[in-house]
């Protein structure tokens, strides 16, 4: 076999390893000079592979995966967060057509947590909050095209 048709499979070996790497400063919340070097290495053999198109959607995903991991060490500033608004969970359900057992249930949510949302007495946060916007959105018609 020759050295070009490892290429691919190197650089995708390489990135997945810097992703790993990346993955632990996360965790360590520091990073070791030596570290920064191999990093480096490793993504400049893979974007040796990578044709302009996919180099322009590498960069891309890098930036934002920079930015991620800068975000959850704490360096918020230059970042904007989303946060979706209030979400009215029983219309959601309502218009799923299913119980609330049923509800909770199909979406690993634990029902008595899902009726105090309903009741207005606690609001969902997080993951629990973009899930429910994604189920809103999935439920919604289809907008319709205008010419």
């Amino acid at each position: 076999m020759s050295d070009e048709s490892n290429e691919p499979l190197e650089a995708r070996v390489s990135v997945q390893t810097a992703l790993n790497m990346i993955g632990g400063i996360k965790r360590q919340g520091v990073i070791h000079p030596s570290d920064l070097d191999v990093l480096e290495s490793l993504l400049t053999l893979a974007l040796k592979t990578i044709d302009e198109e996919e180099l322009t959607e590498f960069d891309s995903i890098m930036q934002g995966l920079t930015e991620a991991v800068a975000y959850a060490g704490g360096r918020r500033e230059g970042s904007i967060t989303h946060l979706p608004d209030t979400v009215n969970v029983r219309a959601i359900r309502a218009a799923s057509g299913l119980t609330q057992k049923a509800f909770a249930k199909r979406f690993h949510l634990d029902i008595a947590t899902l009726r105090q949302w309903e009741q207005g007495r606690r609001q969902p946060r997080g993951r629990s909050r973009v899930l429910l916007r994604v189920i809103e959105r999935a439920l919604a018609p289809p907008a319709e095209d205008t010419p």
